[in-house]
């Protein structure tokens, strides 16, 4: 396995990393059931010991290939990662975002708001902190630049804190919007230490 240097962190990924969502594992089950990774009828998935056994084992063989980084991005995986990494976080990194408990909801525009759902969202994952906590910010409905530096403002001002509080150790945003991600870069230099936006590679012809 290859590995890279994540952001500013200054942790060494592998190459290729476990990303949050699951797709097949609804047709992988003896009882198949209906999953995206993002679903509300996920968190009854959360229950089904073979499905617990399922996201355990996917980890277990991420292990064994050396993908050593797991990135949640909402409540569910979160709470499904969070049980399958269990007694073996020295063995891989986890990141996470609370994707409906972020500024993608304009009720989490403010540190505070933030804050809380951090808290909220690792105390029901039973986890002290995160390596990573990657904040998603809006995709749309932005009405004026007035609304937008409201965004960055909570948005950085909750990963500062976090990270002084112990409760992520390296801090990041994931967008859609690459012009909005180079502002960001350029205006918070010592705060992000991590940017995760789509990546689309170039067809082979």
């Amino acid at each position: 396995m290859e590995y890279r240097k994540l952001g500013k962190t200054g942790l060494m990924v592998s190459a290729v990393c476990l990303g949050g969502h699951w797709k097949r594992v609804g047709n992988m089950l003896s009882k198949p059931i209906e999953a995206c990774g993002y679903c509300k009828n996920d968190f009854e998935n959360l229950n089904n010991p073979e499905f617990q056994k399922n996201r355990h084992d996917i980890i277990s063989r991420c292990i064994e290939v050396g993908i050593n980084y797991v990135d949640a991005c909402s409540d569910q995986e979160v709470l499904a990662y969070s049980q399958a990494v269990r007694g073996r976080r020295d063995k891989i990194y986890f990141g996470a975002s609370w994707h409906l408990h972020e500024p993608r909801n304009k009720d989490y525009r403010t540190v505070a708001k933030l804050m809380e759902a951090l808290d909220s969202g690792l105390k029901g994952a039973g986890l002290e902190y995160v390596d990573l906590w990657r904040i998603t910010l809006p995709q749309d409905g932005l009405p004026d630049l007035g609304e937008l530096t409201r965004v960055e403002e909570a948005t950085f001002g909750a990963l500062q804190q976090a990270k002084k509080q112990g409760k992520v150790r390296f801090s990041g945003i994931s967008t859609h919007n690459r012009v909005w991600l180079k502002s960001v870069i350029e205006q918070y230099p010592n705060e992000l230490q991590v940017a995760c936006t789509p990546y689309t590679p170039p067809c082979q012809h």
